[in-house]
C-alpha cells in the first residue's frame, strides 16, 4: 500500500522524512482545507524530502470556481514549483453548476504537463455532481492521481464508491482516498482493495490563548500505526 501524507511546515517533514511515505502534498492553511504553500517551504520541501513532493495549487479557500485573476495566479505558481523540482500538482476547478470546468482544467493540466510534471484533480471532486462523467473526463485527459472521499466527507462513508473506482478505473488514474483516514477505516481500505491512502498526523490544539487559528501537535503514533498495515 502507498501512504500519502499531508504536512505544512518543514518542522513536520523532519519528523516524518521516510522512505516508507511514498509522498506528500504540501500545503498551506489545512484548517481551510488545504491552499497554496509558500515558495520558501517548497523550496525547502524540494531539497530535503526522501518522499515525492506533491504541492497544493489553491490561491484561496472556500469554492472551486476561480476568476482569471486567480487561474493566472495558479498557472504562475506551478510554473515557479516546477523550477523547484516538485514531482507534481494538485488543483481542482467545478464551475457554478458543480461540474469539474473542463476548459481551465485542461488550461492547468496541460501548464504542468508542459513542464513534466504529475498531476492531482483533488477533493473538489467531491463537491461535483454526476462523478461518473467527470471521473471519465479526469481519465480522458490523462489525470495521473484522483484525491477522492467518495464523494463523501469522509472515506467512511464513501467505501463503496472507492472501491468500485479502484476497480473499474484505477489501471487509468490513481485512485487515492483521502478525507479523514483513520487507522480503523484505513485497515478497511486496505482489504477493499485501495492501493493508496491519503492521511493526515496532525491534531488540533484548542487553546484560548490562541486567538488567530488553530495550532496543532503531531501524533506520531497514528503515523506509525498506519505505515505497519
Amino acid at each position: 500500500m502507498n501512504f500519502e501524507v499531508v504536512l505544512e511546515s518543514i518542522e513536520e517533514l523532519n519528523e516524518v522524512n521516510l522512505p516508507t511515505i511514498k509522498s506528500v502534498e504540501l500545503c498551506a492553511g489545512l484548517q481551510l482545507g488545504g491552499i497554496t504553500p509558500s515558495y520558501a517551504t517548497t523550496a525547502y520541501f524540494c531539497e530535503h524530502a526522501v518522499p515525492e513532493v506533491h504541492v497544493m495549487i489553491r490561491p484561496r479557500a472556500g469554492g472551486f470556481n476561480y476568476n482569471e485573476y486567480e487561474l493566472k495566479l495558479m498557472v504562475e505558481d506551478i510554473k515557479f514549483f516546477a523550477k523547484l523540482g516538485v514531482t507534481g500538482v494538485v488543483f481542482g476547478l467545478l464551475d457554478e453548476n458543480f461540474k469539474i470546468e473542463k476548459e481551465h482544467t485542461k488550461r492547468l493540466y496541460f501548464a504542468a504537463k508542459e513542464l513534466g510534471l504529475q498531476t492531482t484533480f483533488h477533493r473538489a471532486f467531491d463537491f461535483a455532481i454526476d462523478t461518473e462523467h467527470a471521473i471519465q473526463f479526469l481519465v480522458e485527459t490523462g489525470f495521473d492521481r484522483l484525491l477522492t472521499a467518495g464523494s463523501k466527507k469522509t472515506v467512511d462513508f464513501g467505501k463503496e464508491k472507492l472501491k468500485k473506482w479502484s476497480d473499474n478505473y484505477g489501471n487509468e488514474i490513481q485512485i487515492i482516498a483521502g478525507g479523514g483516514v483513520t487507522f480503523d477505516n484505513a485497515r478497511q481500505l486496505k482489504s477493499a482493495g485501495l492501493k493508496t491512502i491519503h492521511f493526515n498526523i496532525k491534531d488540533a490544539i484548542l487553546s484560548e490563548n490562541s486567538s488567530m487559528g488553530y495550532e496543532y501537535k503531531l501524533n506520531l503514533n497514528k503515523l506509525v500505526n498506519i505505515l505497519n498495515l
